[in-house]
């Protein structure tokens, strides 16, 4: 009995060695291919929400969003130098603002200048803005008699010919005798268009004495043609203009034909206006400085920029006694807020 307990005893031992051996086997080979954790005791999970905080976030993320706005608004208006306010013009070069010409179709300035908004709409925004800025430009006049005022601008397609039409327009309305002379020879833009519907004289002939001037503008004084034997075909407002090309504008602009044809416009109307080229595309301008008692700018809003303003006006080497901004979107100018009296035109535009 006990050599078969001895047996046993044997055997089980021998069973428990190659146990043993082979799991010493098995953990070796695991620590080979990097195995070498074990669980101890399973996670408990935690529902409690640490991160993120959706309110906190949201928070975080307003405020961040608002302080990039607000140092990208900022940075757009010191980079931005395009002219927009009066207070621009004050600021950088010391002129006064006439006027901010609201935006208007090219359909609404009409085929004939007495087509223009600020005859056939006097109760509009644009008529209003007219009438006050030809008002500031009168009240330039340092002499009795005729006012012979130059508009230019810094470059072309800035709303010259248009502010040139509109102030004759609003001079008009107010009773003045009142002619554009177009001397922007070099391109063929509004004033021209307007020249050829209305089938009014050629500049050239005018200058070269083809033409009278007596015979198609006659004086008038006190109500009575000085040639009685003349029939008036003046309308409210009048343009002179050239139909065809010049070979050389500049012979033509220093002339003194030209300058005899200014003075006979003196006599015969009260606000001449010289529709003039722009500034920086040509040297025109410079000379026509000299027929004019006043020069004011024009200036496009939104699109001239302070440095075209400054070369403009270095060029001129003078300064004009004025600014007028054309193609003024009030809407938009309102809604930046600048302070100025365009914001508020919401509120009294019914009036």
């Amino acid at each position: 009995k006990l050599e078969e307990l001895v047996r046993a005893s044997d055997l089980a031992d021998q069973a428990y060695q190659v146990i043993a051996d082979r799991l010493e086997q098995i953990q070796a080979q695991m620590q080979l291919e990097g195995v070498t954790t074990s669980i101890v005791s399973p996670a408990v999970p935690n529902f409690d929400p640490i991160s993120p905080s959706p309110m906190k976030s949201t928070l975080f993320a307003l405020l961040a969003s608002g302080i990039f706005g607000f140092m990208l608004a900022f940075a757009r208006e010191n980079l931005d130098d395009r002219l927009r306010t009066s207070a621009q013009i004050a600021r950088h070069f010391g002129l006064p603002t006439f006027g901010m010409l609201p935006l208007a179709p090219r359909e609404q300035l009409g085929e004939d200048p007495n087509e223009s908004p600020v005859i056939d709409d006097p109760q509009s925004l644009f008529a209003e803005v007219a009438r006050s800025a030809y008002t500031d430009v009168r009240a330039l006049r340092q002499a009795a008699g005729a006012q012979v005022v130059l508009v230019t601008s810094p470059l072309p397609g800035d709303g010259k010919s248009t502010v040139s039409v509109t102030l004759a327009a609003a001079g008009a309305v107010l009773g003045e005798k009142t002619m554009v002379l177009d001397l922007d020879l070099r391109k063929r833009g509004l004033v021209q268009q307007l020249q050829q519907k209305i089938e009014t004289p050629d500049l050239l002939d005018l200058i070269a004495g083809k033409i009278d001037i007596d015979s198609i503008l006659p004086i008038v004084r006190d109500g009575e043609m000085e040639n009685e034997d003349c029939e008036p075909t003046l309308a409210q407002v009048h343009v002179l203009s050239a139909n065809r090309k010049i070979d050389h504008p500049n012979s033509m602009i220093s002339s003194r034909k030209l300058l005899r044809l200014i003075a006979a416009l003196r006599e015969r109307f009260d606000f001449i206006v010289i529709n003039a080229p722009a500034a920086l595309a040509v040297r025109d301008a410079r000379t026509m400085c000299d027929y004019a008692d006043q020069t004011v700018m024009v200036a496009k809003w939104g699109r001239t920029t302070s440095e075209q303003m400054r070369a403009a006006l270095q060029l001129l080497s003078f300064k004009p006694q004025g600014v007028i901004f054309d193609h003024v979107d009030y809407a938009a100018h309102a809604r930046r807020r600048y302070g100025d009296s365009v914001q508020f035109y919401v509120a009294s535009s019914d009036y």
